[in-house]
């Protein structure tokens, strides 16, 4: 190594280790205004002796705050319990709307419904009126229940 680069390294490693022990220091100095009488702020008081038992107390426990993040739509029980409230043909327009009044606090994912309506009319709990394609909406409508003796309706 050349006597350059070995001369700036101790000299790096010199300006690094007098940060260092400063560093140090102010974190004794505030360890030791710690110690010397306890510090309070609202609730919470601190003490301890430098460098060991710092403890935090709290005269009353801090309240729990619960945050409600809205949830998205993906539960098929919703669309089921929306779909059986419809009549006549559907579109996905038709069902997010009565999602929405019906459950205003539940946000509506517009890909996930349709998934979900396409599961539907696969497993042949709706049918699909009109398949839809490019801007073409897809129509469904619920499936008719056919009673033994009476022709099917349309």
């Amino acid at each position: 190594m050349s006597d350059i680069k070995a001369k700036e390294l101790k000299a790096l490693r010199a300006a690094l280790d007098a940060k260092y022990a400063k560093d140090v220091e102010a974190i004794e100095h505030v360890l030791r205004l710690f110690a010397a009488q306890p510090v309070r702020h609202g609730d919470a008081e601190w003490s301890g002796e430098p460098t060991t038992n710092l403890t935090v107390t709290f005269a009353h426990p801090l309240p729990v705050q619960r945050i409600h993040l809205p949830r998205v739509f993906s539960n098929m029980g919703f669309l089921r319990d929306t779909v059986s409230k419809l009549s006549g043909d559907f579109t996905l327009e038709d069902v997010s709307n009565a999602l929405k009044a019906s459950y205003p606090d539940r946000p509506v994912n517009p890909r996930s419904l349709s998934t979900m309506l396409s599961r539907l009319s696969k497993r042949g709990e709706i049918e699909t009126v009109s398949p839809g394609y490019g801007h073409k909406r897809a129509v469904y409508r619920k499936k008719t229940l056919v009673r033994a003796g009476e022709p099917p309706s349309r």
